[in-house]
């Protein structure tokens, strides 16, 4: 059982090391499973100095590790991207849910964000690939839970990666 929390630790820390050691503040990561996800970071928040973030369509803006405490006035995107620029406090902002349309309500602050030194370790994480953000905003893609291009195949009558 130890070495069982301990590799999921070094996952926990693997993941937030390479979201803040990226070189764009925009990252896309590829997940299969939000919510497995979701439960890792909440586990990783106490052993990190940097506040996580979680954002859901309809649900709203909440921190970590306390998911059901909602941030007021923080429930549409426009106002989380608003948020998230303003602040002075580092942050790792994860956006679960993406919007339909990318408006320019959207885009333009984005590309506020987008121009942020990435030295400092401010990230706006959005799940999913690189297609899923605007075009022309610089962006870096990593994936957690499998390798990114690998893809499960039938092998002996059972699937693997």
């Amino acid at each position: 059982m130890a070495e069982s929390a301990s590799a999921t630790e070094f996952a926990q820390d693997s993941l937030l090391d390479r979201i803040l050691g990226a070189d764009k503040v925009l990252v896309a990561l590829r997940c299969d499973d939000h919510d497995a996800l979701l439960e890792s970071l909440a586990g990783a928040v106490a052993g990190t100095g940097t506040p996580i973030y979680w954002w859901r369509a309809r649900a709203g803006l909440c921190r970590l590790p306390d998911r059901d405490a909602v941030m007021p006035a923080l429930v549409h995107l426009a106002d989380v991207l608003r948020f998230m620029e303003r602040s002075p406090d580092p942050g790792v902002y994860f956006l679960a849910d993406r919007p339909a349309e990318w408006t320019p309500g959207l885009v333009v602050p984005l590309r506020r964000i987008a121009r942020i030194e990435a030295r400092q370790p401010r990230r706006v994480v959005l799940l999913g690939t690189l297609a899923d953000w605007p075009m022309a905003l610089p962006a870096r893609e990593l994936a957690w839970g499998r390798p990114l291009g690998t893809r499960p195949r039938l092998r002996h009558g059972a699937w693997e990666l």
